[in-house]
C-alpha cells in the first residue's frame, strides 16, 4: 500500500494510526508513505517513506507502482472534504479499516530520551514553540515573553523549541535537525504552548 498525504506535518503524522490498523488487519502487507515530511514518520507500522517534492504534482514514481498492481491510497484533502469528523476517521474510511486507537505511533531511540533527560536535568519544564510554520498562526513575541514570565512565576522553567524566530538569551533553546529528535522532551514537560498542529 502506498499512502499519499503531501502535508501538512500534523496531517501526515495522523496516517500512522491508519497504518497500525492496516497492519493489524493484514500483518504481511507493506506500507509506504509519500509526503513532504518523510523525516516525521518513525513508526513500527510504516515500512518506508518517500519525499513528495511538490504539492501540485502526483509523484511520478507512484505510476510504476500502480502499473505493478500496488494499491495507491490518496489522503490529500480527505478530512478537509469532511471537516466534521476526526481526521483519522476520514483516512480510515479511505483505507477501509477500523481504527480503535487514534493516537499517532511515534518511535524514539534511547539516545534521544537520554539527551532529553540531560537537557531537562530534573527541572519542571514547559515547552514553548518558537518555530514558524503558518504566518497566520504565529504569536507575537511579546505574548511569548509574558507567557514565559508567568511560567517562571509558577516555579517552572520555560524551554524553547522550534526555529525561525529570536529566542530570549536567558531561555534554554533546544534545536534539532528533525522534529522527531525533540519528541522525547514532551515526556518530561508539564505543558506545551504553541501553534503547530503536529506538536499538538
Amino acid at each position: 500500500y502506498h499512502l499519499l498525504r503531501s502535508g501538512a506535518r500534523g496531517d501526515v503524522l495522523m496516517l500512522t494510526p491508519v497504518a497500525r490498523a492496516m497492519k493489524q488487519q493484514d500483518p504481511q502487507c507493506r506500507i509506504e508513505i509519500w509526503t513532504h515530511s518523510p523525516d516525521l514518520i518513525h513508526s513500527d507500522y510504516v515500512d518506508a517513506t518517500h519525499l513528495v517534492p511538490s504539492p501540485a504534482n502526483w509523484p511520478p514514481d507512484l505510476h510504476a507502482h500502480m502499473l505493478r498492481g500496488d494499491k495507491i491510497l490518496d489522503f490529500d484533502l480527505a478530512y478537509e472534504r469532511r471537516p466534521k469528523i476526526h481526521a483519522v476517521q476520514a483516512y480510515a474510511d479511505i483505507a477501509g479499516v477500523t481504527v480503535g486507537n487514534t493516537r499517532p505511533d511515534i518511535r524514539v531511540t534511547a539516545d534521544q530520551v537520554d539527551r532529553a533527560k540531560q537537557l531537562v536535568q530534573h527541572k519542571q519544564i514547559v515547552l514553548l514553540d518558537y518555530g514558524t510554520s503558518w504566518k497566520n498562526r504565529e504569536w507575537p513575541l511579546e505574548f511569548y515573553a509574558r507567557t514565559a514570565a508567568a511560567i517562571r512565576d509558577m516555579g517552572l522553567e520555560p524551554v524553547a523549541i522550534g526555529l525561525g524566530r529570536e529566542v530570549p538569551a536567558d531561555m534554554l533553546h533546544v534545536k534539532a535537525q528533525t522534529m522527531i529528535e525533540l519528541v522525547p522532551l514532551f515526556a518530561f514537560a508539564r505543558a506545551f504552548v504553541g501553534h503547530d498542529g503536529a506538536w499538538m
